[in-house]
């Protein structure tokens, strides 16, 4: 998998586009690709779609999983077509091991209706399904996956109720990226998991407590082999969500962009760009595999927020994609109280270099 995702990303060469106006989102048709209803042309787009969570089946294992499809479009000889990919991980957080599995689809013409533009249904058989429904009188997502590599048997089937609003990041959806180049994003930070997982042949049954999962939809123009990212899905106990990321050049290894999108535990939305907030990496972790040093805690301060907060790794082996991705248990204070929940937490850095010596911001 580490190559294949390498593969797909540095398929798309770094090009330098204008400033392009903002088309303000629309639901449910923005939960849908964008081949169209984009200010760009299609051949410049990048998309996913991306769920991560947490459950304990009703046998009592406590489980973190993820899973992504994406979707570039690329220009063959005049015609544009997607290359889509979808990866699932699975972490058993008792016994602290990861497992990961992806699928590189072959290329598809939008026309072919497997990726619906109007609305989220997405349709690639029994290796991916996923489709936004109404059930009993509210919305429901539909999700069946399944993946076979090297040894590894990672299989979804799972119903996702939105117990939050989407949270449109920067605010209305739209923020800058390099290049003179856009993203679109929004986020559901809580929706409740029902059904089932199985690993290599062992179904975790998922229905006695349902487990919670945090969806991000992100499309735009921009171009993802020049960058790395840190990018951090924080939950906490008191109601307080925290999209935070930081984009970095992978030749200077300096943050060029990044914000952090915070829902208070009274609502209120608060956007605070990198500049404003403070970050300290350490207690760094060497992966063999890819020869990077992964940070795995995480002290951020916002002052403006009077809020801090710790974000440790729950176990250190949680790479299983070329890049890591996994759970963290975060802890802090907000104001003076003791805060406490957790994050899921993706580092994409260059490879190889050692990263202790990243010089922050």
């Amino acid at each position: 998998m580490r190559k294949v995702f390498f593969i797909l990303f540095f398929l798309f060469p770094s090009l330098v586009f204008a400033d392009l106006p903002y088309v303000k989102l629309s639901f449910p048709r923005d939960e849908g690709a964008h081949y169209a209803f984009a200010p760009y042309p299609y051949y410049r787009l990048m998309e996913w779609w991306y769920v991560n969570g947490i459950a304990t089946s009703d046998s009592g294992r406590t489980v973190s999983f993820d899973f992504a499809l994406f979707n570039p479009a690329y220009n063959l000889g005049g015609t544009v077509l997607t290359r889509p990919l979808v990866h699932l991980q699975l972490s058993d957080l008792d016994k602290q091991k990861a497992y990961g599995v992806s699928k590189l689809f072959d290329a598809v013409h939008w026309i072919h209706g497997k990726i619906s533009n109007w609305a989220l249904s997405i349709n690639f058989g029994d290796d991916f399904f996923m489709k936004k429904v109404r059930k009993n009188g509210r919305d429901m997502y539909i999700v069946k996956a399944h993946v076979e590599e090297e040894g590894n048997d990672i299989s979804l089937d799972l119903l996702l109720e939105p117990k939050s609003d989407y949270f449109l990041i920067n605010e209305n959806g739209l923020m800058p990226m390099e290049n003179n180049t856009n993203s679109y994003y929004y986020t559901i930070p809580h929706m409740q998991v029902t059904g089932a997982i199985k690993l290599n042949g062992e179904e975790l049954k998922i229905n006695q407590q349902p487990g919670d999962t945090w969806m991000d939809h992100q499309w735009g123009d921009f171009d993802v082999s020049q960058s790395g990212w840190e990018w951090f899905s924080i939950r906490l106990e008191n109601g307080l969500v925290g999209n935070i990321f930081l984009i970095f050049d992978y030749k200077t290894m300096k943050v060029v962009n990044g914000l952090a999108n915070i829902i208070l535990p009274d609502g209120q939305k608060k956007f605070i760009p990198y500049r404003d907030f403070y970050v300290n990496r350490k207690d760094y972790w060497f992966d063999p595999e890819m020869e990077v040093s992964y940070p795995l805690t995480f002290d951020f301060d916002f002052p403006q927020l009077n809020l801090r907060l710790s974000s440790t790794a729950s176990f250190p082996e949680q790479e299983v994609h070329g890049y890591w991705e996994g759970h963290t248990q975060v802890s802090g204070h907000y104001g003076y109280q003791p805060v406490k929940g957790y994050s899921y937490t993706e580092l994409v850095y260059a490879s190889p270099s050692d990263l202790t010596k990243f010089p922050g911001h």
